[in-house]
């Protein structure tokens, strides 16, 4: 087998020998060390949309106004204009009616559809970073989204936007 040339290294799966099968062993550990920051990363930002979902704090004019489009409104009047000005995909005022007739009224079930949304795109957005990327980039480029004050206000919001963020990380993926 020829040397390598000077400068570039060799796919650790070519080198023998227990010299190099200890550097995969550590460049293996070393991965999943970084990949295990990525997982908590994720779980930090869970938590933060948990704990702001968890607070059920009462709905403002828009998503008050939204609301009340869900609440009052058939699933087939969904399909047509919203009163109070207000616009949303047909798919995500369907979810929150479903969602509704599910679980009730409340803020808690109002607000569930966009948590769901929000900790899918965290997670998928997390997996695409972390396919494409070595774990350090990874990590590096998820932590502004699982910590992003907006993202995670509108977990908690009777508005499509965690949707429309999950959205972009399906077509990521």
């Amino acid at each position: 087998r020829p040397a390598p040339r000077r400068g570039v290294s060799t796919p650790l799966a070519t080198r023998t020998g227990p010299a190099s099968a200890r550097a995969a062993s550590a460049q293996l550990a070393r991965r999943r060390g970084r990949s295990l920051l990525v997982l908590a990363i994720c779980v930090l930002g869970i938590w933060q949309r948990l704990w702001f979902y968890l607070q059920a704090r009462p709905l403002w004019l828009d998503p008050a106004m939204l609301a009340l489009n869900i609440l009052d409104k058939g699933p087939r009047e969904l399909f047509g204009p919203l009163d109070w000005n207000q616009a949303a995909p047909v798919g995500f005022l369907l979810l929150e009616k479903a969602a509704v007739a599910a679980f009730g009224d409340s803020e808690l079930a109002l607000g569930a559809v966009p948590f769901v949304c929000a900790v899918a795109a965290l997670l998928l957005f997390a997996l695409v970073a972390w396919q494409a990327f070595h774990p350090s980039v990874a990590a590096v480029l998820v932590l502004p989204f699982a910590v992003s004050a907006t993202a995670i206000f509108y977990a908690a919001e009777v508005k499509q936007y965690s949707a429309d963020l999950l959205a972009v990380a399906l077509l990521l993926w």
